[in-house]
């Protein structure tokens, strides 16, 4: 491992399709950008690249000719130069009132960015799976220090990208939908505990349940029940309920933390304090 001071790095896995991996991990990276953080997302997925869609506004990213997280672990280039920046996105202040409900300020033309690492074309193909430290020694070599967080966004299935991923990432945070993602959890946690018995730093900190019912709640109530009796305290204590302003935002290529007032920011917005929390604990805890 090295020595120097690494950024904090998460992903947010899942062995079932459709749980919102890619969707947490953009808009959790917009919620710590917005908060003044430097943040990279990597896309670790080139069946569904996140930067096709967050990168769309950007002047700065070309779709059919970029270089990708691919090319970086091929050693065809480093990985500065496969780094594009969002559009610049507009800067909110964030306050809980009275209620408990979340309140926020435009702050007047002040605006935030974030940087997304593109997946490319035969990612799955680009890894030496023989070199367990091929992430650490592509990025921690004075790149990764550039920024405060990075998130890695993965696939469903456990290809040899993911377990390079894993032996990286500090933090993990499971997505659940619905009673089948139960399933998927369980593999997902024997792949990290594998993973951590061979001597790598990343801990599961938390299970989010993510696009449950929001029309009356009752759904969303009964799967917090039932994976809390399975997982107690692991499963975050705030709910992300299901709402088409998600993808209507994303359609824009505009993360919630700055986009259009909606019941779902609130749950989202909770859901990265409740992210921010479990990870400053962590840290305080070990430090």
């Amino acid at each position: 491992m090295s020595n120097q001071k690494r950024p904090v790095s998460i992903c947010f896995p899942a062995r079932k399709g459709g749980v919102g991996k890619t969707t947490l991990t953009i808009n959790m990276a917009a919620f710590l950008a917005n908060d003044g953080n430097r943040v990279l997302v990597v896309g670790a997925d080139d069946q569904q690249d996140a930067a096709d869609l967050w990168l769309a506004s950007s002047d700065s990213y070309d779709a059919e000719n970029h270089k990708s997280f691919a090319g970086v672990l091929k050693g065809e280039y480093p990985p500065e130069e496969a780094v594009y920046t969002t559009a610049p996105l507009r800067k909110v202040e964030y306050k809980k009132n009275l209620l408990g409900h979340v309140s926020r300020k435009w702050l007047g033309s002040q605006t935030y960015t974030f940087d997304i690492m593109p997946a490319g074309e035969e990612l799955f193909s680009a890894v030496d799976a023989s070199n367990e430290r091929l992430l650490y020694d592509r990025f921690d070599n004075g790149f990764s220090q550039k920024y405060d967080y990075i998130l890695f966004d993965i696939p469903t299935a456990w290809y040899d990208t993911t377990t390079l991923v894993y032996m990286y990432v500090m933090y993990a945070f499971i997505p659940l939908t619905d009673n089948a993602s139960y399933k998927s959890s369980i593999m997902t946690m024997n792949e990290i505990t594998s993973v951590q018995a061979m001597g790598y730093p990343i801990k599961c900190l938390g299970f989010i349940i993510n696009m449950a019912d929001g029309r009356d709640g009752s759904l969303g109530q009964y799967l917090a029940g039932s994976f809390r009796e399975a997982y107690g305290d692991y499963v975050l204590p705030h709910t992300i309920r299901f709402s088409k302003t998600v993808w209507n935002a994303s359609a824009f290529s505009i993360p919630l933390a700055s986009y259009n007032k909606a019941p779902v920011l609130d749950d989202m917005y909770e859901v990265y304090r409740d992210i921010c929390e479990r990870i400053e604990e962590d840290r305080k805890e070990n430090s």
